[in-house]
């Protein structure tokens, strides 16, 4: 096989490996979104959860309170009405002053079970806003979830035939290159990468050796001296 057919099966196959890399990318941007949304959805729900808990815990102290203006309410009243049945001047003076510390209790319950209601009102409100974040963002999760199930089964299924393409271009090289794929089939965005701007390797960047790239010219099997790559001529190289 020549130098030029090598070239143009190895121009096949790193636009093949290209597109499984490609669409192994669609899947994994779509599974940080999802993950992203899950997480949003959690921060969310704690948020939702502690304002909760503070809306039962404002609700719990209007309650309280509100029992305890109702206590002092009634004995106020009950006070006023043993007024008229004091039995001595000394008595009525005594029940008077209870009844103006009873009344001066009163009113600030009064003001005290306002503002927590006034509070409970507010943290209810901000409960609602928070509920419904939980909700948006369960939702955006599900759409999330929806899109990388589509996009995982279109683009797994697309993977397998082009990774299938990718054997047989494989399968047409000479020996030599056949077996630098299956020893470089580990690296990272795949084993091969072009030669560019000359005598640059297109993976690492790094100056190649001018031995190395007339040996790539040529269609004899060379790796990068920096990543070790499997070097081939771009069909639109000059070179």
């Amino acid at each position: 096989m020549d130098a030029n057919e090598i070239s143009r099966l190895m121009n096949q196959l790193y636009l093949t490996l290209e597109r499984v890399n490609e669409l192994r990318y669609q899947i994994e941007r779509a599974e940080r979104v999802a993950s992203v949304k899950e997480v949003a959805l959690k921060n969310a729900i704690g948020v939702y959860e502690k304002q909760s808990a503070l809306k039962q815990k404002l609700t719990v102290a209007a309650q309280t309170l509100e029992r305890e203006a109702t206590q002092v309410a009634e004995t106020l009243n009950r006070r006023r009405e043993q007024l008229d049945s004091a039995k001595s001047d000394r008595e009525y003076e005594a029940l008077k002053l209870q009844i103006g510390m009873d009344e001066a209790k009163n009113d600030r319950l009064a003001d005290e079970t306002l503002t927590a209601l006034s509070e409970l009102e507010e943290a209810d409100t901000v409960l609602n806003k928070f509920r419904q974040n939980v909700q948006e963002c369960d939702n955006a999760l599900e759409l999330a979830k929806n899109s990388l199930k589509t996009i995982r089964r279109a683009s797994e299924k697309e993977i397998l035939e082009t990774e299938t393409r990718a054997k047989d271009i494989i399968g047409s090289l000479p020996r030599e290159y056949v077996g630098f794929c299956s020893r470089l089939a580990h690296k990272e965005d795949g084993p091969i990468a072009p030669v560019v701007d000359k005598d640059y390797c297109g993976a690492c960047n790094q100056s190649l050796p001018p031995d190395v790239v007339l040996k790539v010219s040529s269609g004899v099997a060379t790796c990068c001296t920096s990543c070790g790559k499997l070097l081939f001529i771009p069909e639109s190289s000059d070179s």
